[in-house]
C-alpha cells in the first residue's frame, strides 16, 4: 500500500472549515457599517434576512439562531 504524503508546497492551502469560513466572513463585513441594513431587516421582517446574515454576520452582534424553530 502506497503512503500518501501531504502537499506542503507554498501554493497548497488547507481546506477552510465551516468555523474558519464564518470567522473570515465576520471580519470581512464590519457590523457597525451595516447597521442600516439590520434596521431594514427589522422593518421588513424575519423572512427578509439573507441566510448569510443569519449564519454569519449576526454573530458579530452575538446573535445566533437556535434550532429549526419547530421544537
Amino acid at each position: 500500500m502506497a503512503q500518501v504524503i501531504p502537499d506542503k508546497s507554498p501554493e497548497a492551502k488547507p481546506a477552510e472549515t465551516k468555523a474558519l469560513r464564518v470567522e473570515r466572513l465576520k471580519r470581512s463585513k464590519n457590523a457597525w457599517d451595516h447597521f442600516d441594513e439590520i434596521q431594514q431587516f427589522a422593518r421588513d421582517g424575519f423572512d427578509s434576512i439573507p441566510p448569510e446574515w443569519l449564519g454569519t454576520y449576526f454573530r458579530s452582534w452575538g446573535v445566533y439562531t437556535q434550532g429549526d424553530g419547530i421544537g
